[in-house]
């Protein structure tokens, strides 16, 4: 690919076959070692010393073939290393984030823990309402027992003969 100085070539490589053996190399546009390895899998980090067209070469160290596979990335923004790119303004926003979200899952929990609350209370408050309904209804049976036994036993008076001697 062509590079400006200074751009920054990463990437990985990984060899596959019976036998595995490569080198890898990246050359600048004067045909200079920029980055090399002898490894089967790698990691590519480099910075473009000169301008111009660069190359990825692999060479075979064993006699039976192999699938090389790799990915490269250019980095415009320079270096590379992306070690610097975090900076004071960044992480005081991150840090800013992190903040309102607690404060947001704090409230959160604020919001479960009062609906909790509430249906405890709305419970206890159907339950002794449903109790009460209960206990009057058994006193209406017991009412509603008493006078029916009251009417029988007093229309059965009522239609009894009475015989005076």
């Amino acid at each position: 690919p062509d590079l400006k100085r200074g751009y920054g070539v990463l990437g990985s490589y990984e060899a596959d076959g019976a036998e595995e053996g490569v080198l890898a190399k990246l050359l600048d546009a004067d045909a200079k070692v920029v980055w090399k390895s002898s490894e089967p899998a790698d990691t590519l980090k480099a910075v473009a010393s000169s301008d111009g067209t660069h190359q990825l070469c692999f060479d075979t160290s064993v006699g039976s073939e192999q699938t090389i596979s790799f990915n490269l990335h250019i980095d415009t923004e320079g270096s590379g290393q992306h070690n610097d790119l975090a900076t004071q303004g960044h992480t005081d926003k991150i840090f800013e984030l992190v903040n309102q979200l607690e404060q947001r899952t704090n409230d959160i929990v604020d919001q479960q823990q009062y609906a909790i609350t509430r249906e405890a209370v709305h419970r206890r408050t159907a339950e002794s309402t449903n109790s009460k309904v209960m206990m009057w209804s058994v006193v209406e049976v017991a009412v509603l027992v008493f006078l029916s036994a009251f009417q029988v036993y007093y229309l059965k008076s009522y239609f009894e003969v009475k015989q005076i001697v």
